[in-house]
């Protein structure tokens, strides 16, 4: 598999992580959003902090990933020029 083909997959694979991470952010901030007793608030911000913090670090490596994309299209158009 060349370069390019598995940056590619590695970026379709980060990408399909941080849709997930945030449909489950969504889903708990909604439930936070909703709840009236105070304990379960209390229990659910840590978790909704956690899934922030998980879904802030895929988006850096996702950034990452799409700058290395974009120097190895950059260096293969120099490449070929």
């Amino acid at each position: 598999m060349r370069q390019k083909e598995r940056l590619q997959h590695q970026h379709d694979e980060f990408n399909q992580r941080w849709k997930n991470q945030s449909e489950t952010l969504s889903r708990l901030q909604e439930a936070y959003d909703n709840e009236t007793r105070t304990e379960e608030k209390i229990r659910l911000e840590p978790i909704l902090q956690d899934k922030q913090k998980q879904r802030e670090q895929v988006e850096q490596q996702l950034q990452a990933l799409e700058a290395e994309i974009k120097q190895q299209d950059l260096q293969e158009i120099i490449g070929n020029a």
